[in-house]
């Protein structure tokens, strides 16, 4: 058995990005406050989202909250999370693939305009960040005869990027051990945290940071706050040859339904993305209908099969908004709902913050808990 008998640490269960991010956030905190700390992520195994086109953020994101929550201040934590992102990429020189230039489609001129005026209306994008493209688009999609271009969104490859945070994170003192499932945890009488795995146990003095993914989040807190699993797909072409102006990123309008989305990179890999279901056996149809989807989208196009396939489970509450959570045995984030990289970037940077200067603005409440959860 190997574990770990230093109850002096942070322990992080969950290597995707909320893992990642959280690890990544707490070292950097404690640098800048001149404080020491210990932070080790436990993880069966790294979660890559999907590869070549992830989408960074989008309008998407201003879109998905219902309470009122949501304008000022999550409109702020995005646009603070993407500008420190691109800060980090550039600054650690991380080749991830960034492009920052994104397409909003449609079939129908109304849907379109309706959009950009709620994205104006709600600031969760300035007038001269959006501007009508339709005439001269990046890339064309059967039938989405309409289009904006849209400033400050875009993609990323995440794995590249992710890789890069992993060797950032070892570097500055972070410990990520792999291939070791987490099974349960208990306090014992001395208040600390014994986390119970197939290499052995780990104990801390701080309450567990589950980054675990929807699936066992929606599992531990479900009928706490009324959450469900949604189940998504992208699928990752090589093209045979260059369709696109330049790298870029799209969605269309259908945005409260199942989005499709997609990106081209400099690589010339296209990803497209859709699915809204609640079956996780429901891969192989979702599958099927981006085939579909593919075809009917670049009919002149001879596309083989994908060279990858990403099934993946994201978690939705009712106010759908980057989640920081207290509960008395263990502390739950994640970016849920949220599209692309920055919303988990959001909810690391409020768990870290949480735990190290106990700031709670960013914890996400909701009404229908007791007020001691929080």
């Amino acid at each position: 058995m190997s574990g770990s008998d230093n109850a002096d640490q942070f322990i992080i269960i969950g290597a995707g990005l909320a893992g990642l991010f959280t690890a990544y956030h707490l070292l950097t905190i404690a640098r800048q406050h001149n404080q020491q700390i210990n932070v080790t992520i436990l993880a069966n195994e790294i979660n890559f989202p999907c590869g070549a086109g992830s989408h960074i953020i989008n309008e998407i994101d201003g879109f998905y909250a219902s309470d009122d929550t949501l304008p000022a201040l999550l409109i702020k934590e995005l646009r603070d999370g993407l500008r420190e992102i691109i800060t980090l990429i550039q600054d650690q020189k991380i080749d991830c693939r960034l492009h920052l230039s994104y397409e909003m489609k449609s079939k129908n001129k109304n849907d379109l305009d309706n959009l950009v005026s709620n994205t104006i209306d709600k600031k969760i994008f300035l007038l001269d960040e959006l501007f009508d493209n339709s005439n001269d688009q990046m890339v064309h999609l059967a039938d989405y005869s309409y289009s904006y271009h849209l400033k400050n969104a875009g993609q990323i490859n995440a794995p590249d990027f992710l890789s890069s945070l992993q060797e950032i994170i070892v570097n500055m003192g972070g410990r990520i051990l792999l291939g070791v499932r987490y099974d349960e945890h208990v306090r014992n009488n001395d208040h600390i945290y014994e986390i119970y795995t197939n290499n052995g146990v780990f104990l801390t003095k701080y309450t567990p940071i589950m980054a675990t993914g929807a699936e066992h989040q929606h599992a531990l807190i479900g009928d706490k706050v009324q959450t469900k699993v949604i189940y998504t797909m992208c699928c990752v072409y090589q093209l045979p040859h260059l369709i696109s102006k330049e790298p870029i990123a799209f969605c269309d309008t259908n945005l409260h339904q199942d989005v499709l989305w997609g990106s081209i990179d400099e690589q010339n890999f296209l990803t497209i993305g859709c699915g809204a279901e609640t079956d996780k056996c429901a891969k192989e149809k979702v599958q099927m209908r981006i085939q579909s989807i593919v075809k009917e989208l670049f009919p002149n196009i001879m596309i083989g099969q994908p060279v990858s396939v990403h099934w993946g489970a994201t978690l939705h509450a009712p106010n759908m908004l980057p989640i920081v959570k207290r509960f008395p045995d263990y502390d739950i984030m994640g970016g849920w709902a949220g599209v692309g990289i920055v919303p988990a970037f959001v909810a690391g940077k409020g768990m870290a913050e949480w735990k190290l200067l106990q700031k709670e603005d960013r914890l996400r409440v909701f009404s229908n808990l007791q007020p001691d959860v929080i």
